[in-house]
């Protein structure tokens, strides 16, 4: 399984990424970000890093 976080500054874009990934077997969202401050301090809150790329 890989833990995919998606940062965007489109709430629309965000979710439907996030709606199409999760349609994957092997891929879940684990975090959402709205610019990149925000997914570095949700990065380091999360417990299991998500796949970089």
């Amino acid at each position: 399984m890989k833990h995919i976080m998606i940062v965007d500054d489109h709430p629309i874009v965000r979710e439907g990424l996030a709606n199409f990934i999760e349609i994957a077997d092997d891929l879940t969202v684990v975090a959402t970000a709205s610019n990149g401050q925000e997914a570095l301090e949700k990065l380091a809150a999360l417990t299991r890093q998500p796949t970089l790329s």
